[in-house]
């Protein structure tokens, strides 16, 4: 209005699309949790759990998918339809499909798998390695990566796509393919400025992973009493630029990876 110009509307409500809309959904969404008894887990502000006696029940939030999962079906049959009730949502009944990760059930043998063999085809599809010529390790053995010396600059279409490269792979592998974590995150060290032979290795990494598409990650509920197992390693300062070591640890509930991680120091 003339001669107001400098006056503000003050937002009452949230609209979908404004940058406070993720942020006011989730404080509702996580009052909503605490009125039905839920608690936060500190490590993880995505994941909520009740306990009801000797029944434990869980559930993982993503933006706005929502996951249940517990010991006793009936709780967590209860416990989504009374967050239906507060949220209008879609009901998609057995879980056979989480951001991209298929899940799959043997209730016979009591297994669960992950895998993420339709995403990975999709990468594979994408960068043109569905016919390439199969390898069995996710870089060639003794390849140490160098930086760019700038001899041979990375242009702005070079750069774009050796990160998209990357960023699909950093996906994969921090979901269900922790058998190229250390390559990926020793390949993702040059996003910034990569050569045309880091382009390469990269591109490597996507053959191995249609050499080996199918591998999953399996959880068995019978028979395993190994517990809580982790593994960890260095080795001596392979960087040979930085001297730098790299530190790598895999975490075990029974027979199935839990969580892992490849990390330069």
């Amino acid at each position: 209005m003339k001669g107001q110009e400098k006056k503000v509307c003050r937002l009452r409500k949230a609209i979908y699309g404004l940058k406070q809309a993720a942020l006011q959904w989730n404080k509702q969404f996580h009052k909503s949790l605490l009125e039905m008894g839920f608690l936060r887990c500190k490590s993880d502000p995505g994941t909520y759990f009740k306990i009801i006696g000797e029944d434990l029940i869980v559930l993982l939030i993503y933006v706005d998918n929502a996951l249940f999962m517990g010991s006793n079906k009936a709780q967590v049959l209860a416990h989504k339809s009374q967050l239906m009730k507060h949220w209008e949502s879609r009901d998609l009944d057995q879980a056979a499909e989480y951001l991209g990760m298929r899940i799959t059930r043997d209730r016979k043998k009591q297994t669960i798998t992950l895998d993420q063999t339709h995403y990975a085809e999709k990468v594979i599809l994408r960068f043109g390695q569905e016919n390439c010529k199969p390898v069995t390790v996710p870089l060639p053995t003794k390849y140490n990566p160098r930086p760019n010396s700038n001899q041979d600059q990375s242009n702005a279409t070079l750069c774009s796509y050796y990160q998209s490269v990357i960023g699909l792979l950093l996906y994969i592998m921090l979901d269900t393919r922790p058998d190229i974590a250390l390559t990926v995150i020793k390949m993702s060290q040059f996003s910034s400025n990569p050569t045309e032979a880091h382009l390469q290795k990269a591109l490597y990494i996507v053959r191995y992973l249609s050499s080996f598409q199918d591998l999953c990650i399996s959880y068995s509920g019978h028979g395993n009493q190994n517990g809580l197992c982790a593994y960890s390693d260095t080795d001596w300062a392979s960087d040979i630029e930085t001297s730098h070591s790299t530190t790598g640890y895999a975490i075990f509930l029974g027979n199935g990876i839990v969580s892992w991680l490849s990390r330069q120091q």
